[in-house]
């Protein structure tokens, strides 16, 4: 008999750099969902999302009493192990016939996950056909369904692989009508409009070591035509109620076939002649597509895709070659980065930093190269033996993996040995690679393409709200994801910002004023030298010196663990700060860092201090009457 009744659940664990590239909507679950909406056998289908609905287990427990589903489906990733492992013994207390897992993580572990007397399917490889044969069948023995790995009561069986589906056209799009809470997928880069994802292709050509696309999808891409992505898109719109709206392709390589881009970007730029408020999107590249293909790059920009994230990997020629990337150069790297600015496009990118023959003084170069290249965004992944793939199979071979918790394989935390770096270094490393590229030279860097892409200034207080943002990313999506170690990770963050070599002069070239809005601010603040110190236990970890007269910002500097004497405002700004936990707490700390310095310093520094506090209630002002007169008119 069918199973009746589905679940489908997406475990905790969407964090880290599975933001950078979108795990944040489950996509792959809506498709299955989809697919079993079509079967006449299934009475109802409902989603839910433990990163995004935010339930504790025992409204988890409540719910599937309540709705009393035949089977429950797990999505996963490495990251989501142990998440899921704990809502399936749940559902198999609450007397759930099946449960099943699927994704990259089950697919490459499934007598393991087997081992667990909750979990009673995998589904290796594409679900969307096997999970409807299952559904269908209503057995937890599926002998003839390809795909399936199962329990035959003391044996663990494996049936042969499914083939690829072919025909992607031939997928119902996914059911987005079922999630709870669209609204609050929202990506770090685009917070003020609403979010989603969509797919191209499926499957990518590359041959990584260190990846589990060339397994998982035969190292073979399948293509969906223009009128079907289209179509969706138009879905996508019409389901967000014509708000703006920012979109992940969520392809490992969108110019897999640049002939075929080039045809669904036709498609794509009339169609965003149709809409009210025309789509953004950001997209996976291959820096040698990019560099090889320079007008469809160009094309996408022009289409609204213009965020780009590109595995640039390593500044080394011979670590490509020694991850299967020969045919990646570090002269494509900079040809392609060059290429997406020229079409003021967001260059951004991801290093994989700990292999097995690194040391602490070549990774520390890694921000460095980016910042030469002309990187706007950088990702510093730790290596990580995903299993199933060529770089575990070698690392496990020599007993190199000490790591035995798979929600930390996260590309965030270290899980095996590397001579002459101690367990524990990498993740400082990590969080030191990230405050060396993350300084201000890099952020104005980014503000100034975003600049010249609107044809306008960009408003200073703007900026400071898009840096706030980017904090949050940093703290959720990274470094928070060590939240035990956060403030440890904090102080090589904070090091590695002072210690970036170049922030003076590169900030002078850039002459930041000429497309930040501030000209007002510094006519009011006139000739400073400000200094920002963040302080441990009274010495500063790091120093920012922000030199302006009345008409520029002529440039700003980091140094790391000391502090000039010839500031003329000095903000010191103590470390504790972040392990405040409350919000009372939280306004005493900035109290005293405003009004403390009032009562112990020089007069001339008073009023250099108050000049920039009357400057900064001027513009905030202008900036709330500015709103309400846009909402009004509204």
């Amino acid at each position: 008999m069918a199973f009746e009744r589905v679940l489908l659940v997406k475990p905790q664990g969407a964090v880290g750099l599975g933001l950078i590239v979108g795990a944040l909507i489950p996509l792959g679950m809506e498709y299955i969902a989809a697919c079993l909406e079509k079967l006449p056998e299934v009475v109802e289908v409902r989603c839910i999302d433990h990163d995004i609905d935010h339930f504790s287990y025992f409204y988890f427990r409540a719910f599937v009493k309540r709705f009393k589903p035949d089977v429950v489906g797990f999505s996963m990733s490495a990251t989501e192990h142990g998440d899921g492992l704990k809502l399936a013994k749940i559902a198999k207390k609450c007397g759930v016939k099946a449960t099943i897992m699927g994704g990259f993580h089950p697919t490459a572990i499934p007598g393991e996950l087997l081992s667990h007397p909750q979990v009673d399917l995998i589904v290796r490889g594409e679900g969307e056909l096997t999970m409807q044969e299952i559904v269908r069948e209503g057995t937890i023995t599926p002998e003839g369904i390809l795909g399936v790995s199962y329990k035959d009561q003391t044996k663990i069986i494996h049936n042969p692989e499914r083939p690829l589906i072919e025909d992607l056209d031939s997928i119902p799009f996914p059911a987005r009508h079922l999630r709870w809470k669209p609204y609050l997928y929202r990506f770090s880069y685009a917070p003020e409009k609403r979010a989603d994802q969509i797919s191209f292709a499926r499957g990518c050509y590359g041959t990584c070591t260190f990846c589990c696309e060339p397994r998982m999808n035969k190292s073979y891409i399948r293509f969906r035509t223009p009128e079907n992505i289209i179509a969706e898109l138009r879905e996508i719109v019409k389901y967000h109620k014509k708000l703006p709206l920012h979109v992940l392709v969520a392809d490992p390589d969108i110019m897999g076939n640049p002939q075929h881009l080039d045809k669904i970007l036709d498609a794509l730029l009339e169609f965003q002649e149709t809409l009210r408020h025309k789509i953004t999107f950001n997209a996976m590249v291959t820096c040698r597509r990019v560099a090889k293909y320079p007008e469809v790059m160009a094309k996408m920009c022009r289409a609204g895709i213009n965020k780009f994230c590109m595995g640039i990997e390593s500044p080394s020629n011979e670590d490509l070659k020694r991850t299967k990337k020969a045919s990646l150069t570090t002269q494509l790297q900079q040809k392609a980065i060059q290429i997406i600015r020229d079409n003021n496009g967001v260059a951004g990118g991801t290093y994989v930093i700990g292999l097995p023959w690194h040391t602490k003084e070549k990774i520390k170069e890694f921000p460095d190269y980016g910042k030469r290249i002309g990187q706007m965004y950088a990702a510093f992944g730790i290596a990580t033996p995903f299993p199933d793939t060529d770089f575990y199979d070698e690392l496990n071979s020599k007993g190199l993996i000490y790591e035995k918790d798979w929600n930390r394989f996260d590309e965030m935390h270290g899980v095996f040995h590397i001579d002459g770096i101690k367990k524990g270094e990498m993740e400082c490393l990590n969080a030191y690679c990230l405050g060396r590229f993350y300084t201000p030279d890099t952020i104005f860097d980014q503000l100034l393409v975003e600049s010249r892409r609107r044809g306008k200034k960009i408003h200073v207080f703007e900026f400071i709200s898009s840096r706030i943002n980017g904090l949050y990313y940093m703290t959720h999506g990274g470094l928070g994801l060590r939240r035990h170690k956060f403030n440890r990770d904090g102080i090589f963050f904070l090091q590695g910002f002072g210690d970036a070599p170049g922030v003076r002069e590169r900030t002078r070239k850039l002459q930041i004023h000429k497309f930040i809005e501030m000209a007002h601010f510094l006519h009011l603040i006139g000739s400073q030298k400000v200094q920002i110190s963040v302080m441990l236990n009274h010495h500063p970890i790091m120093s920012a010196i922000i030199k302006t007269n009345q008409h520029a910002l002529e440039w700003i500097d980091t140094i790391a663990g000391q502090k000039i004497d010839d500031a003329t405002v000095d903000v010191d700004i103590p470390y504790e700060i972040i392990g405040v936990s409350s919000l009372r707490g939280t306004i005493n700390i900035i109290l005293n860092i405003i009004l403390r310095p009032l009562l112990t310093i020089k007069l001339k520094k008073v009023f250099n201090r108050l000049r920039i506090y009357f400057a900064i209630f001027i513009e905030v002002s202008r900036r709330i009457v500015t709103r309400l007169v846009e909402l009004f008119l509204k």
